[in-house]
């Protein structure tokens, strides 16, 4: 019994040490949709910009509607410090595993 308690106790703390990452990742990915899905929709604005159909009262609501799409774009960030990326969370798990072998090493 004590011995399969003290597994579990492992697993409990591999899994919370990894929990941070998977939460900045899935930030990441989240921002990364975003940002597509926002390009997306400025190229659909553009494009009907540049339709010479479109009524003059269209343009002007979808000139200001790609001016605030363009302009106020959602990103997530860490305390408005730095913006989570796949770059930032690159870097931080090389220092994670660079720490962990000198760590290793040193014990």
């Amino acid at each position: 019994m004590k011995r399969s308690r003290e597994a579990t106790l492992k697993w409990l703390v591999i899994i919370k040490s990894i929990l941070p990452f998977y939460w900045c990742f899935l930030g990441c990915y989240i921002d990364d949709q975003m940002n597509k899905e926002v390009d997306r929709t400025i190229t659909m604005i553009v494009k009907c910009l540049i339709d010479f159909k479109c009524v003059q009262s269209k343009k002007a609501i979808l000139e200001t509607f790609k001016e605030l799409v363009s302009n106020d774009r959602l990103q997530f960030t860490a305390c408005s410090l730095f913006k989570l990326s796949y770059s930032m969370l690159l870097g931080t798990m090389l220092n994670v595993i660079t720490y962990s072998i000198i760590l290793i090493q040193m014990i």
